[in-house]
């Protein structure tokens, strides 16, 4: 797997993960990870780091990841690591957020 493909499937654990999330706490989540996604298109990544810690965006990414982890071996699991969380977080909002709140692509 490339890490792109990596990445991808991490976020799609993420994406599933948010989607299963409590109706109530969903809309929140969703609009916590559209602020972090803003964040990371403006270029503005140590904001959106200290603002996807405190939230939960990168617990949730992490949670993702160690899931994808579970089902690699030791090599697809070394390039698994080395995908980096913000690509991550931009590929779920695209994959989870409704259109019109959804983070456009990484410029």
């Amino acid at each position: 797997m490339t890490g792109k493909q990596h990445a991808y499937t991490i976020a799609r654990f993420a994406a599933h993960a948010l989607a299963a999330a409590p109706v109530r706490g969903r809309g929140r989540r969703q609009r916590e990870l559209a602020g972090v996604a803003s964040l990371l298109v403006d270029g503005k990544r140590e904001e959106a780091a200290l603002a996807a810690r405190a939230v939960g965006v990168v617990e949730l990414i992490e949670e993702a990841r160690n899931t994808h982890l579970a089902r690699l071996g030791a090599d697809d699991g070394l390039h698994a690591l080395g995908v980096d969380w913000a690509d991550v977080a931009l590929i779920v909002a695209q994959m989870s957020l409704p259109r019109r709140n959804a983070a456009p692509r990484r410029r």
